[in-house]
């Protein structure tokens, strides 16, 4: 038998994680990360100044890429910046929904009195 014969085959559970499961892993373990990439993409949409040092690190992270002059969400920020957006939006609408419920628990409980 030779050398090559014994060594371990690769296994998928074993496989090494890819830079966007780990980007994914770094935003579950840290949500003030995606909370800023939330703040600091709608600054840049909005042409507004962005620190250097935020972009450079986001596009560490692989959140952002330069393309030319042009910063761009890569696809792992994204999916981050997505989620964040949609839990942003669940929570304004939970507020809502929180201020304007005991008003109205309170008129359906009088009304039965």
């Amino acid at each position: 038998m030779s050398d090559i014969a014994m060594l371990p085959t690769a296994h998928p559970i074993h496989a090494p994680a890819t830079p966007d499961q780990i980007s994914i892993g770094l935003a579950r373990s840290r949500p003030d990360l995606c909370k800023a990439l939330l703040a600091t993409v709608n600054a840049l949409s909005s042409a507004n100044v962005v620190d250097e040092r935020t972009v450079d690190r986001f596009v560490l992270v692989g959140w952002l890429e330069w393309r030319g002059t042009r910063v761009r969400l890569t696809e792992a920020g994204n999916l981050v910046y997505a989620f964040e957006a949609r839990r942003a939006r669940e929570a304004l609408r939970l507020a809502n929904d929180g201020s304007r419920r005991p008003a109205t628990q309170g008129t359906a409980h009088s009304a039965r009195a």
